[in-house]
């Protein structure tokens, strides 16, 4: 049997409108189903988010945000003095590493002693989950003379009674204190001492009965709360510019902090280049008055020396050898001064631990690495400098450049150390040298070249000296050139306008966020939904025949009911006479014909089904007789107002005979055989022969049997009845029928011997089907009219919810939690 017949008919096809435009992954008629049950739920989640986003407003502190600029200045005074060679330039790159020192404990503790920030005034706001900072606007001082360390932070209440008292109050370890107190009067506790006064430029009426409370910091909690509030960065990276922004509840306390931290800086830049350049001067003179003594000596010796001597003027014969005597004995002296410095330097150098207080000596070339060392333990000491800032000295990183620092200066010392060496061994060659050539002038008067010695030797100690002061008249004039290499740009101005929260934006936000969970419940739902809604999908996964679509029906009935004889030219009908003749296209021979109903579960159109079919082929005039085979739940006598006291149950347990089991109902050409008074075991009836003996006695009165079976997902009765039927019917509901359910009507055909059976698609066009499809039906059949199908297990619309039994057939459903209604209304 092929799994699809080629039908023709209303009842037969789907309609070319679905096929065309929906795909087999995505239905949009199902998507604009849920999108219209889901507009309110949609509506109000986006009005609970933008109501939240109201809230958020309401209760969240604003944030104002004031930033100062600065920038590196690369030009200094000193190179327009022309001495910048004196003054260490500032690297650019090393902006970063003035970051560091921006946000270091040692700055932000200046910025904590220079501003009143040891004292937090609060007062309460519209809202108690928000406070105001009263930052320099409090229309009260509290000057504290004695605060115990444990008190930090405890929040301390005033309220204002008029401007003569004010009560102050505070809890602390369970201790509560209250006070009336008079302004100006010192106050006591066993926390703290402190004197509160008035501030009148800054009382107003609005300052009376209101409550206010402070809180005492400590330095750490200062600097801790500055440092989580700055932020550091370049303005552009390249261009040496660098912006201090401080977000703070207080607009003025915010500007305040930004400008006091960036003029903290400059003055801490500007002070360690005047310290550095202050040790150099200081060298300096204490050369000079070291090197002003000798001079004066050796002035006083040659004088004494004319004295003693009575000499009173140069000779100038024997010009040539005492020329080059002279120029010999001016290299020696020489040497023996730069070996003077350089003993001195080695001295200073085994005393001194702040190598940018080193002499800047006039090294010759072969003594230039000991320049590049100092230079390099300097910038060592810096990089410890700007470490000890944030770190203690016992720090893995600061330990680190401390062995760097030792290193270097062992390294400098045995460098100058063999500098020095040099310089003696030099010194001893020009010793040898200068007394081979005195050798040649001993036969000069002595007195004459004693005298030219002490003149040369005065010389060259005066040429010294007065080049010391010409240094010190050059560092005397970068110090006094010295400006910081940081300016201000752009000082902080007062915001006007909060950073945070931006009120368009949160509130845009909640809207669309309130969009967006609306259309993740619409995709939630969309996927959740796993009922049958289309013939597409019946055709693609079953493997069973679909016979035919049965519209839905609007008008409300009290229960099934056949329709087809009351409107006979309805679609409705038009859709049955379509699956009759889709029947009799799979079995056309002669003879009684049976027909069978069955579905998964109650609510998807059996009776309804098997009714209908019924009077479809009594229009034929075809004699029919229906079989109500659903002891457990019967229904027709109901539906036709039959007693049930005879019926299948009595006749399959031989206690009615056959003729007095079967009523004649008021449609011309059907018989009705009803189910019988409830038997406690209608399986094991249906299992006997006498219902195949009772079905060979209808064949010789009927042209067509119609048998309405159980559920055949809840009992196991009707396979055994779809055997024995020449037209077994298996009748899905769309919009209600799962998915899963033609997996199981898969399933039963291939191990069932269940010929010729075939599938109707029910109730189609309502809920998601009818967004689904274009089908056209005017009007059709349904159940939504609210009434108890018989099994107690859904009321309006097929609401199955109970199992299959019940003692009561006509009890009410159980009333649904207000958790279950809500669930039901977001369900797909």
């Amino acid at each position: 049997m092929e799994n699809k017949l080629d039908l023709t008919g209303s009842g037969g096809s789907a309609p070319k409108g679905q096929q065309t435009n929906f795909a087999e992954g995505f239905n949009l008629g199902l998507l604009i189903y849920i999108l219209n049950k889901s507009i309110l739920w949609i509506i109000l989640i986006v009005a609970i988010t933008v109501f939240a986003s109201f809230i958020y407003l309401r209760y969240t502190p604003r944030i104002y945000e004031a930033t100062t600029k600065m920038i590196l200045q690369l030009e200094k005074s000193t190179q327009i003095l022309g001495i910048d060679n004196l003054v260490f330039e500032k690297d650019p790159t090393e902006i970063n590493r003035e970051m560091q020192v921006l946000k270091s404990t040692m700055l932000l503790g200046k910025i904590a002693d220079k501003l009143p920030l040891d004292i937090s005034y609060l007062k309460e706001g519209k809202s108690k989950f928000i406070t105001e900072d009263l930052y320099q606007s409090a229309p009260f001082e509290i000057l504290p003379e004695q605060i115990a360390p444990e008190f930090y932070g405890n929040p301390v209440y005033i309220r204002l009674v008029n401007k003569n008292s004010m009560v102050v109050s505070y809890s602390f370890n369970g201790d509560e204190f209250e006070k009336e107190i008079k302004p100006e009067q010192k106050l006591k506790t066993p926390y703290f001492q402190a004197t509160i006064s008035l501030k009148p430029d800054k009382l107003s009426d609005g300052s009376f009965n209101s409550l206010y409370f402070v809180k005492f910091n400590d330095k750490q909690t200062i600097i801790n709360d500055i440092n989580s509030k700055i932020t550091i960065e370049p303005i552009e990276a390249g261009n040496n510019t660098l912006a201090i922004t401080y977000a703070d509840q207080n607009p003025e306390k915010a500007k305040d902090i930004a400008n006091a931290l960036a003029t903290e800086f400059i003055d801490y830049d500007l002070n360690k280049k005047r310290e550095g350049m202050g040790n150099i001067l200081r060298f300096i003179d204490g050369q000079i008055d070291s090197f002003s003594r000798e001079q004066q000596a050796i002035q006083d010796s040659v004088a004494q020396f004319k004295i003693n001597n009575e000499i009173f003027s140069d000779d100038n014969s024997s010009q040539g050898i005492l020329t080059s005597a002279n120029a010999l004995q001016q290299a020696l002296i020489a040497s023996e001064n730069q070996l003077y410095l350089l003993q001195n330097f080695k001295m200073l150098l085994q005393k001194t631990k702040d190598y940018s207080t080193l002499p800047i000596l006039q090294f010759k070339e072969e003594e230039m690495s000991i320049a590049g060392e100092i230079e390099n333990i300097n910038q060592l000491q810096r990089s410890r400098e700007i470490k000890l800032l944030e770190r203690t000295e016992d720090h893995p990183e600061v330990r680190l450049l401390d062995k760097q620092i030792f290193s270097s200066k062992n390294q400098l010392l045995k460098r100058t150390e063999y500098v020095i060496d040099n310089a003696e061994l030099e010194l001893g060659k020009q010793r040898e040298r200068y007394q081979k050539l005195m050798s040649k002038i001993y036969s000069l008067p002595e007195l004459q070249e004693n005298l030219k010695r002490l003149n040369r030797i005065a010389d060259a100690k005066n040429k010294f000296f007065y080049n010391l002061f010409d240094q010190r008249s050059n560092y005397s004039i970068a110090y006094a050139g010295i400006v910081p290499d940081y300016s201000v740009l752009a000082v902080a101005q007062l915001p006007k306008t909060p950073v945070s929260p931006k009120e368009t934006q949160v509130k845009i936000g909640g809207f669309v966020l309130g969009l967006l969970l609306g259309i993740l419940l619409v995709a939630i739902r969309y996927m959740l939904h796993q009922s049958i809604i289309s013939t597409q999908e019946v055709e693609a996964k079953s493997k069973v025949p679909l016979l035919g679509i049965i519209p839905s029906y609007y008008t409300p009935m009290d229960r099934s009911q056949i329709v087809v004889t009351k409107n006979p030219k309805s679609t409705i009908t038009e859709a049955y006479r379509a699956i009759r003749s889709n029947l009799q296209f799979l079995n056309s021979s002669e003879g009684t014909k049976i027909i069978t109903t069955t579905s998964t579960i109650p609510g998807e159109g059996k009776t309804f089904t098997a009714l209908n079919m019924a009077a479809i082929f009594s229009m034929l005039n075809k004699k029919v007789i229906i079989l109500d085979l659903d002891m457990r739940k019967p229904r027709l006598g109901k539906i036709f107002g039959v007693e049930q006291l005879k019926g299948m149950s009595t006749i399959l347990s031989s206690q009615s005979t056959y003729e007095e089991s079967i009523v004649a109902t008021e449609i011309k050409n059907i018989d009705l055989v009803t189910s019988g008074p409830v038997p406690p075991n209608p399986s094991e009836l249906i299992l006997t022969d006498k219902l195949d003996k009772f079905i060979e006695y209808l064949k010789g009165k009927y042209d067509i049997i119609v048998m309405d079976t159980p559920p055949i997902g809840l009992v196991t009765d009707a396979i055994t009845l779809l055997q024995k039927a020449d037209y077994p019917i298996y009748v899905l509901r769309a919009s209600y029928s799962n998915k899963a359910f033609i997996d199981s009507i898969n399933k039963l055909y291939e191990e069932s011997e269940i010929h010729n059976l075939g599938l109707v698609l029910n109730d189609y066009g309502r809920g998601p089907s009818g967004y689904s499809s274009n089908y056209g039906y005017g009007y059709g059949y349904g159940y939504g009219y609210g009434y108890g199908y018989g099994y107690g297990m859904y009321g309006s619309s097929y609401g199955f919810k109970t199992g299959y039994y019940t003692d009561d057939p006509g009890a009410k459903p159980k009333k649904k939690s207000l958790f279950q209604r809500i669930w039901n209304t977001l369900k797909p």
